[in-house]
């Protein structure tokens, strides 16, 4: 088995922010883009945060990864993101979700009500396929607190590790004709 590590600023990454029910619904909730610095941030695990704050509810980030493995051979996906949610009624909730793209849902994973960061993952170690679209996208979110109140979503930082089989690439140069 190999492994290999997809951050918000690799080759075919993009992000988004926005707000959206608690749960998210769909897919395309968010449409208002990260900036490329953003990404960066959010690449890096240091000090440095993209905040989203606000009146609406469930502040969220969400990022695609390209994953370039084949498909076949993934057979692990491992999120991670590292941040916070805050609220003026005291919520800091902080969930990572990632889309099924077969039941077109998204699917929750760890979550926190710390009020610093701390990090959140979702494992995905069968089926994998079903998180993977047909151009490699893989999609995270993270939602902050979804209270009637002041909110925002603090992200330090954001991963997908990705481990699958490699193919071989023995030579046969030592065979002569």
């Amino acid at each position: 088995m190999a492994t290999a590590t997809y951050y918000p600023n690799t080759s075919g990454g993009a992000g988004w922010y926005g707000s959206d029910t608690d749960p998210p619904v769909g897919l395309a909730i968010i449409n208002t883009a990260l900036s490329a610095a953003d990404l960066d941030t959010m690449s890096a695990d240091d000090a440095n945060y993209v905040q989203t704050a606000g009146a609406n509810v469930g502040y969220c980030h969400r990022i695609r990864f390209l994953v370039t493995q084949p498909e076949a051979s993934v057979s692990q996906l491992d999120l991670t993101f590292k941040g916070f949610g805050a609220g003026n009624l005291g919520d800091c909730k902080y969930t990572v979700y990632i889309w099924n793209f077969t039941t077109a849902a998204w699917g929750a994973g760890g979550s926190h009500i710390e009020g610093t960061e701390q990090t959140v993952t979702k494992q995905i170690a069968s089926g994998t396929g079903d998180y993977i679209d047909d151009s490699g996208y893989v999609y995270g979110l993270v939602q902050g607190p979804s209270g009637n109140d002041t909110n925002s979503i603090n992200t330090y930082f954001g991963s997908l590790l990705v481990t699958y089989t490699s193919v071989s690439t023995k030579s046969w140069s030592h065979i002569v004709g």
